[in-house]
C-alpha cells in the first residue's frame, strides 16, 4: 500500500464529555484505513465476489435490477432490454433479439464494478487502496472532513472527501478534461450507508457536473442488496435470441416486425451485422416494402449524425439498440400505414 504522507494535523476523537483528545497524526493511510475499517475490514471486502442489487431512480417511477462480478461481468435488466458484460464481449438483449452491444451504451456501463459502484474507486481492481495524498481538513454545513487527492490517469483529479466522525466517504469530486480541453469538474455524493453480511455499503449514490449543470448520475438507491449468493455462471452470458433471424437474398433482406414504440415507429430483427455484410454505411438508402407499401428511409448509423430532422422525414436507425428502426420523424410510421407486430417486412439496401 503506497501513500505520499502529509501529517500536517492530528486525528482528534471525543470522550464522551466532548472534549477532544489527541490521537495519532493524520496520513493519507490513517483515514483509508479508518474508512476500511468503518467499511468492515479489508477482509470483508476482499471477500466480495458478486452483489445483487435493485436500483431505484429516486426522482423517477422507474427501476432496474444489477448483478456484478468481482472480475468486471455484469447483468443488468432494464423494462426494455437485458445489458451484460460476459468477460469478452458487451451484449444487448431487446425484445427477443440478442446482439453486440452499441458503442454508445459501453460507454455507459463500462465503469460498472465493485470497486466504482460501491467504493467510487478508492480500490483498483487487486482491491489495493490506490496512490492518495492527503490534502487538509475541510469544514462545510457543520460537517468535517478529511481530504485525500488522487490522480488516477494524467488527464484526472479526485478529491475524496471522508467523514471525520464516521470515516465513511461522503463526497468526491472528479475534475477532468473533455475532448475539447476544457476542464470539467464533476460532484458525487454518496450517503446512507447500511450493515450488509458484515459490511457498512452505501445505498444512496447522485452526481452532478458542476461546470455544464448537466446530471452524470440521477439520484439512485440501492435497494434488496444480496452478497455472494450468485451462484449460476450463465448470470452473464449473452443469451439466444428468441425471435427468427432475417434472411437474405442478394441486396434484399426479409425481416420481420418485433417491436412498435409508443411513437409509432418499427422495430425490426435487422441487426447491424446484416447491414455490415451488405455494406450499407450512414447517407444510405433502405426501400421498405410493407403491406403493399414502399417507404424509402435514409439510413443513419446513430441520430447524432444528422443535425437537420424535419417533421415526417423517414429515417433509419439503430436508436441505441441491436435492432434496425424504421421511423417517421415526429409522426411515427403508423400514422401512415396499417402495420403490427410481427408483420413481415420486405427491404432493399440502396447502397450510397
Amino acid at each position: 500500500m503506497k501513500f505520499i504522507y502529509c501529517a500536517l494535523i492530528f486525528l482528534f476523537t471525543l470522550t464522551d464529555s466532548g472534549n477532544a483528545v489527541e490521537n495519532k497524526p493524520v496520513t493519507a493511510e490513517s483515514i483509508i484505513l479508518r474508512y476500511i475499517d468503518a467499511t468492515g475490514g479489508l477482509d470483508a471486502i476482499k471477500s466480495l465476489k458478486t452483489v445483487d442489487m435493485d436500483v431505484q431512480m429516486e426522482n423517477h417511477d422507474y427501476q432496474y435490477h444489477q448483478s456484478l462480478h468481482v472480475d468486471g461481468r455484469f447483468r443488468v435488466e432494464k423494462n426494455d432490454r437485458i445489458q451484460g458484460f460476459d468477460g469478452k464481449e458487451y451484449w444487448e438483449f431487446f425484445h427477443g433479439l440478442a446482439g453486440k452491444m452499441p458503442v454508445d451504451h459501453v460507454n455507459e456501463v463500462k465503469d460498472l464494478t465493485f470497486q466504482n459502484i460501491l467504493f467510487s474507486n478508492i480500490f483498483d481492481k487487486d482491491w489495493n487502496p490506490r496512490d492518495m495524498k492527503y490534502l487538509g481538513m475541510k469544514e462545510q454545513f457543520d460537517v468535517q472532513h478529511y481530504l485525500l487527492g488522487s490522480n488516477p490517469t494524467e488527464q484526472m483529479e479526485i478529491v475524496y472527501y471522508f467523514n471525520v466522525i464516521t470515516g465513511f466517504l461522503d463526497k468526491a469530486v472528479f475534475t477532468s478534461k473533455n475532448s475539447e480541453g476544457d476542464e470539467l469538474t464533476t460532484i458525487f455524493r454518496y450517503s446512507h450507508y447500511q450493515e450488509i453480511d458484515n459490511l457498512k455499503l452505501l445505498t444512496h449514490a447522485e452526481g452532478t457536473c458542476i461546470t455544464t449543470g448537466e446530471l452524470v448520475q440521477p439520484a439512485v438507491n440501492y435497494k434488496h442488496i444480496k452478497l455472494n449468493q450468485i451462484k449460476a455462471q450463465n448470470v452473464f452470458e449473452k443469451p439466444e435470441s428468441t425471435i427468427t433471424s432475417t434472411q437474405i437474398e442478394g441486396t434484399t433482406i426479409s425481416a420481420k416486425v418485433i417491436f412498435i414504440d409508443k411513437n409509432g415507429n418499427l422495430v425490426t430483427n435487422i441487426t447491424r451485422e446484416v447491414l455490415q455484410k451488405l455494406g450499407l454505411t450512414t447517407g444510405g438508402r433502405l426501400k421498405l416494402k410493407i403491406n403493399g407499401q414502399e417507404f424509402v428511409h435514409v439510413f443513419y448509423d446513430s441520430l447524432s449524425d444528422t443535425l437537420e430532422i424535419n417533421e415526417g422525414d423517414l429515417l433509419a436507425t439503430f436508436n441505441g439498440t441491436p435492432a434496425l428502426w424504421f421511423i417517421s420523424a415526429y409522426m411515427g410510421m403508423t400514422s401512415i400505414l396499417s402495420i403490427d407486430q410481427n408483420d413481415a417486412v420486405i427491404v432493399d439496401v440502396i447502397k450510397n
